[in-house]
């Protein structure tokens, strides 16, 4: 199923890509390329260190500075969504399911 889906999207891009006439290049926004750089680079200390620190501690450190990249500018925002899916994540795997 999905190497049919897949085949399907890639015959679709093929023919976008026929079709559409060939132009001036379009201008590549790099501050949305610094963004991502900077996010993969967060997630990657992430991973590192969720292997020394507990990831209920290590999760606003991550989720905090993501939101901020993405655009928001509220504080109290910027905390409380963190601290309150920190509070969610505890909640369902370490109580409800045990996982963690």
């Amino acid at each position: 199923m999905l190497a049919v889906t897949l085949l399907v999207l890639a015959v679709t891009l093929a023919a976008n890509a026929f079709r559409s006439s060939v132009g001036d290049a379009p201008e590549i926004d790099w501050r949305g390329t610094g963004k991502v750089g900077i996010t993969l680079s967060l997630s990657i200390v992430f991973l590192v260190l969720a292997e020394v620190v507990d990831l209920l501690l290590l999760m606003p450190f991550l989720i905090a500075p993501i939101m901020m990249i993405m655009g928001e500018r509220r504080p109290w925002v910027i905390v409380a969504v963190p601290v309150l899916f920190d509070a969610f994540v505890y909640l369902v795997f370490y109580r409800i399911f045990g996982v963690l």
